[in-house]
């Protein structure tokens, strides 16, 4: 009887392509990998669409005999099954992490509630302050190019779009810097 290509029932990673070309040529599952890497790594991931395509195509050992068609069929169903429990173990892994980052935020919550000494909240706020200046500072002049020297024509080029985050942000470190400081005295 002549030997058949089939999947492997036996080792299998993902669908048991690899291990199924592996056996058929006689060769280390472990090669075949590595090939499939080393094709899509080259080949900017076509390695991955002929996997998929094999994952349908392919015959599981138990689906020999089944009619041509029949194979993609039920290949296709029992990778649509996969996909379906993943997704089902994907939305559990999804809740638990929205109910930790929850709890997390619910503890952040009431630290921040929580009556904080008053000088160590303002010398936060003066820090972030100087560092938002900071950082507009920063984005402004690489924006407008002030290095050498400035070009103040530069900045009237139809009111460019770079420029107004750095003021923004700029303008918020200020207002928090002088808003404070209007409240405290």
């Amino acid at each position: 009887m002549a030997r058949r290509l089939t999947k492997s029932a036996t080792d299998k990673v993902i669908d048991g392509v690899a291990g199924g070309l592996a056996e058929y040529f006689g060769v280390d599952p472990v090669i075949v990998r590595l090939a499939f890497v080393a094709i899509g790594l080259a080949s900017g991931g076509s390695a991955i669409l002929l996997y998929i395509v094999l994952m349908v195509i392919m015959p599981r050992p138990e689906s020999v005999g089944a009619a041509a068609d029949q194979v993609p069929r039920e290949n296709i169903g029992a990778l649509g099954e996969r996909v379906g429990e993943a997704g089902a173990r994907l939305g559990e892994a999804g809740a638990e992490l929205g109910e930790r980052v929850g709890l997390a935020a619910a503890e952040v919550g009431e630290r921040l509630a929580s009556p904080a000494d008053e000088e160590s909240q303002a010398r936060r706020t003066r820090w972030l302050a100087i560092g938002l200046m900071v950082l507009g500072l920063y984005l402004l002049v690489r924006t407008a190019d002030f290095f050498p020297f400035p070009i103040p024509f530069r900045w009237w080029r139809g009111f460019d779009g770079d420029i107004v985050w750095p003021l923004v942000l700029m303008g918020l470190g200020l207002w928090l810097l002088v808003g404070r400081r209007s409240r405290i005295m």
